[in-house]
């Protein structure tokens, strides 16, 4: 091993070593080879393959990273993110819109509209891949997607999210997290408009018929 006397970084080899002393004094060179390269579509798609498998491996890492490093520049990071957006708002806007369309950017939109809702309270957060849990096992349960309230078959975007105890019933449960994977149900738009504060239990005990 050989260590560099302006880092004090240990390297391999000569050749390692030689490559990042000439790196130092040769940056903006280095840019330019690295622009141009990417500007090759095919190169282009490699790159972001590998940064994609990169990320899955080096997930939690790298999360918290981003986490700390815009910690400690906010103000920094919200104004490149204002140029960014300046420059690609109209693909940025297409982009979301679509993504919006998808399954997972509804169930996504469907729990931060919960979470924006419920911050003051003390539960779990509610993520995408909570909910897709609770549909997965939905239809593991009855064979296919099914309102756990009145027992039907749910039809295409006819679905709600619903919380067995309600999140307006906090107070009467201040040791029940209503946002686990327990608490949640799926069920027909108009079964959980009109279950609306009852728990399950008084859900079934009005609606004894339904069961």
């Amino acid at each position: 091993m050989i260590i560099c006397s302006h880092c004090n970084k240990e390297y391999k080899n000569k050749a390692s070593l030689n490559y990042h002393l000439w790196s130092l004094t040769h940056k903006e060179q280095i840019k330019e080879n690295g622009k141009r390269w990417v500007s090759i579509l095919k190169n282009r798609e490699k790159r972001d393959k590998y940064l994609e498998k990169r990320f899955e491996k080096n997930k939690k890492e790298a999360l918290d990273w981003q986490h700390t490093y815009y910690k400690n520049n906010k103000e920094e990071c919200n104004k490149k993110m204002q140029i960014w957006y300046q420059k690609n708002k109209k693909e940025h806007i297409d982009k979301c819109l679509k993504y919006q369309k998808t399954f997972k950017g509804k169930l996504v939109q469907k729990a931060s509209n919960h979470n924006r809702r419920v911050k003051k309270n003390k539960f779990s957060k509610l993520t995408s891949d909570k909910i897709i849990e609770v549909y997965f096992r939905n239809i593991k349960e009855y064979g296919i997607l099914t309102c756990y309230l009145c027992f039907k078959i749910i039809k295409k975007n006819k679905y709600a999210l619903d919380h067995s105890t309600p999140i307006c019933r906090a107070e009467e449960f201040p040791n029940l997290d209503l946002n686990s994977i327990e608490n949640l149900g799926v069920a027909h738009k108009s079964c959980n408009s009109k279950k609306a504060h009852l728990t399950l239990e008084e859900w079934f005990c009005k609606y004894l018929e339904i069961k």
